[in-house]
């Protein structure tokens, strides 16, 4: 900086103060001013470089330490040299578990320092539990651990607890904040990392991100046929998954066949796929195939229900459809519900007359029922002679209606004209007899009356069966003599007969006096008019006459009319 020499003159750059003569006795001296900037140990030396005189113990610049006519002098600004260690109790902690850092402090010297701290404050993803240091006092706040003084050669230290709460890697970093004395390798509070006054520590919770996608063979599988669900695990690191298991049971509506994982084990009782250790990158899968027994929506779930490594956007085994630990895939079998609807124009026809039969199908859905076919043969007593059907056509033939594609909420219909050819009950019975799609209330073909797909239609001919008994008072009356014949009429059914006369007209040879019936006899035409006569009724005339021929005489009564037909006769033929 300066020198002051108190005779002749000093050069800084080569250190030599030029005195010149100095008498004997004499003394001369020179003060020069420096800045230290360093913290070494400085040892400062002044010799005699030059003298014209000879020198009795000691030679000018020689550089001998022990002559008089050299000197030294030593300084050095007092330090610390601080350093800091830190370690953590585990690397690789559990998520919510808590570690332990200990920070270790050392002066080095070679003095005391005074007014030290540390600071470590900690990082986001561990949340303080306590502190305690072997000397000082931490405040967690501001991660500030107030040490005071430190004598060289001490260590003083620190354990810190803290509870891990994120799956991200931490780094927990320790530095020295502030010392009174300079350090010879590092500056406090500068974070610089190479410098030995700072020092970390790091950590990671082990994590598996482990995901699963599901497939299955179709959407839209047949009853009694096969379905093939493919599940496919993969682990996306960062860490290699142990004990890891899936759970995929079937559903109620798949009965188990085969499961095939291309690692581990399956349990179709359990539905728990046993996978074992996942690496990261590594994409195992299982498929397991089952038979579909059951028309409803069938819904497969897979999910991992094991891990022993956290996932980071999911959790095992806790139903949560959203997180991609777990997926589903739905089929069903496609169903149509159809049913048959069967009338007819009248159901007591008469006989020979022409009835119309009308088949309603409904498809309930909930899909479209493809090759559908309807099976109505006309039974004996009918005989076939037109059908309009509103889509398909009908062979009378085989009594098929082929009906083709019926949509969902369709009601497609058809018509059959028939003519009514006996007196015996008649039943006509419309069957769904062919569909593509399952029906989840009946079978086609099956001829269960109780089914929906089924109906029938019932008619029967009113009939009648009316029958005449005729008897006489005497066989050998006498001539002018009285004779009363009497006819008995009986209605053996099953129906009422309505309608009825009957016709006793006396042979020529017997003159009328009177009759006696139920409903009204007239003389002149032998009509007798019964009227209805109802099932299992019998009613009776009585016709009285005078004979008035000697010839034989016949007397024939005879159903005449009736408005039912009669099984086993026709009215008014004579036969």
């Amino acid at each position: 900086m300066s020198a002051t020499p108190s005779v002749g003159s000093y050069v800084s750059g080569t250190g030599i103060w030029t005195v010149g003569a100095l008498a004997n006795g004499a003394s001369a001296s020179i003060s020069i001013v420096a800045t230290v900037t360093s913290l070494s140990a400085i040892t400062n030396t002044a010799q005699v470089s030059a003298s014209g005189q000879f020198d009795p113990d000691s030679t000018p610049n020689n550089s001998v330490a022990s002559e008089d006519d050299q000197a030294s002098v030593t300084l050095q600004v007092p330090n610390a040299d601080l350093s800091v260690t830190k370690s953590v109790s585990t690397a690789s902690p559990t998520l919510g578990s808590n570690v332990t850092f200990t920070i270790g402090l050392a002066n080095a010297g070679p003095n005391t320092t005074t007014g030290v701290t540390v600071t470590d404050l900690l990082p986001a993803g561990l949340t303080f539990v306590s502190a305690t240091p072997s000397v000082g006092s931490y405040v967690s706040g501001t991660g500030v651990w107030t040490v005071g003084s430190v004598a060289s050669g001490a260590t003083p230290s620190l354990s810190i607890v803290a509870t891990v709460t994120s799956l991200a890697s931490i780094t927990n970093t320790a530095q020295v904040g502030a010392s009174s004395l300079p350090d010879p390798d590092s500056t406090p509070g500068n974070s610089v990392a190479g410098e030995d006054d700072q020092a970390s520590a790091s950590l990671r919770v082990p994590s598996a991100d482990l995901s699963l996608t599901k497939a299955q063979s179709t959407a839209t599988p047949t009853l009694g046929g096969n379905i093939t669900y493919t599940v496919s695990l993969a682990n996306a690191g960062p860490d290699t998954a142990t004990n890891v298991a899936v759970r995929d049971l079937l559903p109620a509506g798949v009965t188990f066949v085969s499961a095939t994982p291309s690692v581990g084990t399956y349990v179709a009782g359990t539905g728990i796929w046993t996978v074992g250790s996942v690496a990261s990158g590594a994409t195992p899968s299982l498929s397991i195939v089952g038979t579909v027994t059951s028309l409803a929506a069938q819904t497969n779930t897979a999910q991992i229900s094991a891990s022993d490594q956290k996932d980071p956007d999911s959790t095992p085994n806790n139903n949560a459809a959203a997180e991609d630990d777990q997926a589903s895939v739905t089929a069903r079998v496609p169903s149509a519900d159809l049913s048959v609807t069967k009338s007819v124009s009248t159901a007591t026809p008469t006989l020979g007359s022409n009835v119309t039969f009308t088949i309603g199908l409904a498809n309930a859905g909930p899909d479209t029922a493809t090759n559908v076919t309807v099976r109505d043969l006309l039974p004996a007593g009918l005989t076939f002679v037109s059908a309009t059907p509103s889509v398909g056509a009908y062979v009378s033939g085989t009594g098929i209606w082929t009906v083709g594609s019926v949509a969902s909420g369709a009601t497609p219909s058809m018509t059959i004209v028939a003519t009514v050819t006996s007196l015996a009950a008649i039943s006509n019975i419309a069957q769904v007899n062919a569909s593509d799609q399952a029906d989840p209330d009946s079978t086609p073909g099956n001829s269960i009356a109780a089914e929906d797909d089924q109906a029938a239609a019932n008619l029967r001919v009113p009939s009648a069966d009316l029958s005449v008994n005729k008897t006489q008072s005497t066989a050998t009356p006498t001539l002018g003599g009285p004779i009363v014949y009497t006819v008995t009429l009986t209605n053996s059914g099953p129906d009422t007969a309505t309608g009825v006369t009957l016709l006793d007209n006396l042979p020529a040879g017997v003159t009328f006096v009177s009759s006696t019936s139920v409903g009204t006899y007239t003389a002149g035409s032998g009509i007798w008019n019964v009227g209805s006569l109802a099932s299992g009724a019998t009613v009776t005339l009585t016709i009285s006459g005078t004979v008035t021929s000697l010839a034989s005489l016949v007397n024939t009564a005879q159903v005449q009319t009736s408005g039912q037909a009669d099984p086993d006769s026709t009215p008014g033929n004579s036969v």
